[in-house]
């Protein structure tokens, strides 16, 4: 539904990155999970490369249900331009882990007005980034609450043969609310609806555009 707001389709780099650049000069970055090879972070470094001198950027991390935390911490230390502290996850003791640190790290940090879009298929490895995104200045979060779930699933199986995940750990929200059931809110509420897409309208995206063309 995306690509029609663009006026050349999109680049890709495998099924994880797509982006691209919207007439209004705004860059554009789809990731659709975290993966763990290395080859993560190259593909987001070039990434970067390509649309470093927009003016405002996108990035869209709807139905993203998440990965490995380091590629999401990757990125994040590639848009902060100071030291950013996290926040807790329990121990498998029901202890927490100490605070992660992050600092700036890359060959320079975009940190010219950013959106990151959310919605409630953002799940796990993303709703952590919707949380450290919640810190840093010039990122907005717009689109609705993420789904709430997915602090180190494990998978289990019915006897029919039914499989289902269950998170094993909390994560907590800055205000120190769990992340669990209740997800991460938008800055910027904007419902989608079936109505929506089924007139392939992207209100979400839609109204990152505007934002940014309005700061």
């Amino acid at each position: 539904m995306v690509y029609k707001y663009f006026s050349k389709d999109l680049n890709k780099l495998t099924s994880t990155f797509q982006y691209g650049i919207l007439p209004d000069e705004l860059g554009y970055i789809y990731i659709s999970s975290f993966p763990k090879d290395e080859e993560t972070y190259r593909h987001f470094d070039a990434v970067l490369d390509h649309i470093k001198e927009t003016k405002g950027l996108i990035i869209d991390i709807r139905h993203n249900g998440g990965g490995s935390t380091n590629a999401s911490d990757y990125f994040i230390e590639r848009l902060i331009s100071d030291h950013l502290e996290g926040t807790l996850w329990t121990r498998t003791d029901g202890g927490y882990r100490p605070v992660r640190q992050y600092y700036p790290g890359g060959d320079f940090q975009y940190t010219k007005s950013t959106v990151l879009l959310i919605n409630g298929k953002s799940f796990s490895t993303a709703e952590a980034m919707a949380n450290l995104c919640k810190k840093i200045e010039h990122i907005t979060l717009i689109g609705d609450t993420t789904g709430g779930g997915g602090g180190v699933p494990q998978k289990f199986y019915l006897p029919s043969g039914l499989r289902f995940r269950v998170p094993t750990r909390y994560a907590l929200r800055y205000d120190g609310e769990h992340v669990e059931w209740n997800g991460i809110p938008p800055d910027i509420l904007v419902p989608q609806t079936k109505e929506d897409i089924d007139n392939e309208q992207d209100k979400q995206l839609e109204y990152a555009i505007d934002y940014l063309n309005n700061k």
